[in-house]
């Protein structure tokens, strides 16, 4: 039954005809859509996450600038990267569920460290 209908669409040139005048009109019909970029703009509300992140690499745009000095520029960014390793590990801290590994107890051997995690892994059940 396909191979008859494909003989029939192979061969019926007025099929063809009526294809063709079909793609014409579709094609008059995308050209004439309206393009989005023309369309009118839209206001929204932004909010902006991690400012002091925005703002502190805006310490280097200050440098750049002449601003601050390169000495100042670096001081900032220590000051904000310890404020901002502070902020992480008392967040860490308030987590009950975390297991904190002390490398130097592995003498630093990754391979140690990855085995004993493993194990704590296994104890809770996480995995097999």
């Amino acid at each position: 039954m396909l191979q008859k209908f494909g003989k029939r669409v192979m061969n019926n040139f007025g099929l063809k005809i009526l294809a063709v005048l079909f793609a014409v009109v579709l094609w008059i019909v995308v050209v004439n859509i309206d393009d989005p970029s023309n369309s009118k703009p839209y206001t929204t509300s932004v909010s902006l996450e991690n400012k002091s992140y925005i703002t502190s690499m805006g310490k280097w745009a200050d440098y750049l600038d002449g601003k601050n000095s390169l000495e100042e520029a670096v001081t900032i960014l220590k000051r904000d990267t310890r404020h901002f390793a502070k902020r992480q590990l008392t967040w860490f801290r308030r987590e009950r569920d975390v297991n904190w590994i002390q490398k130097e107890e592995f003498g630093y051997d990754e391979e140690k460290i990855l085995q004993a995690m493993l194990a704590i892994l296994k104890e809770k059940e996480i995995t097999d």
